[in-house]
């Protein structure tokens, strides 16, 4: 039974985040065949049931590791991991990390797809879409199911020099040990 958890704030994140880490396995950028659990944990300031049900998946472990993954929603870095540690003591914060994705997952999706970098951090949705539409797909609007529906298709390559993509590499590499 695995003692490594990753939290993601929706039911796309998941398979989203399988899928980087198998590209980031594939890639080498991640020297583990081991597999966390990733399940779905609405970190949002006010949520006393964060640490609720974090503690009753981890603490039937006696050693345990947790990796929060987070949108910044244009909130500063520090105000956004602190909307998530605020719900921890110290010594549950020593097996906790979080990262922060500018300003959401979508940024992700769309420089991975090959999208202007600034177009794709200011207005990702909108960026995701006029860009799928110009490669022939016919959709009109942005849905959150494209996350899993293209992460397969991302060139992780044109994520290595993303800040957060690299802070993300990090903290699954702490995860993983």
């Amino acid at each position: 039974m695995s003692n490594r958890f990753i939290f993601v704030e929706d039911t796309y994140g998941i398979v989203f985040h399988r899928d980087l880490i198998n590209k980031l396995m594939d890639r080498h950028c991640l020297d583990t065949t081991y597999k966390p659990i990733i399940r779905r944990m609405h970190a949002k300031k006010c949520n006393p049931a964060l640490s609720r049900k974090t503690r009753a998946l981890v603490y039937s472990f006696r050693l345990w590791r947790s990796l929060f993954i987070i949108d910044s929603e244009g909130r500063k870095l520090g105000e956004a991991v602190g909307d998530v540690t605020s719900h921890f003591s110290r010594y549950e914060l020593e097996n906790i990390r979080v990262v922060v994705v500018k300003p959401r997952h979508e940024s992700w999706l769309c420089i991975g797809l090959g999208g202007s970098r600034n177009q794709c951090r200011s207005r990702p949705e909108e960026a995701l879409v006029r860009m799928l539409i110009d490669r022939g797909l016919r959709i009109k609007y942005y849905e959150k199911s494209m996350l899993t529906r293209f992460a397969k298709q991302i060139n992780i390559d044109l994520l290595l020099s993303e800040n957060d993509f690299r802070e993300y590499i990090e903290g699954l590499r702490w995860l993983l040990v």
